[in-house]
């Protein structure tokens, strides 16, 4: 009998083998459980560093400054683009303008 037949026949005899393997084994899922936990943060945190470096390297930083004059129009066009970009992925309208209800 497989373990998913225990599951479905008889689950107190699965609990029962499932504790009888933490028991006989759970100090070794203890004492490894932390040094994978660390192992795995530390390897991500490296990769994490490497891709910044990588998307970094040669960049430079640009300031952009507001015209002294702005036009209401303009100001508009601005604000409508920008609220654009913050509406999140889920909640974009991906077809084509021609495709789009209209407003």
């Amino acid at each position: 009998m497989t373990l998913l037949d225990h599951l479905f026949y008889d689950p107190d005899a699965l609990l029962a083998f499932v504790l009888e393997r933490l028991h006989r084994h759970g100090w070794r899922a203890a004492a490894t459980a932390p040094a994978v936990v660390l192992i795995a943060s530390l390897g991500r945190f490296l990769l994490v560093r490497l891709r910044h470096r990588a998307a970094t390297h040669g960049a430079h930083c640009l300031e952009i400054l507001a015209p002294p004059v702005a036009e209401l129009a303009g100001a508009e066009a601005l604000w409508g683009n920008l609220l654009g970009l913050l509406r999140p992925a889920w909640k974009q309208d991906w077809r084509p303008p021609s495709q789009q209800p209209p407003a």
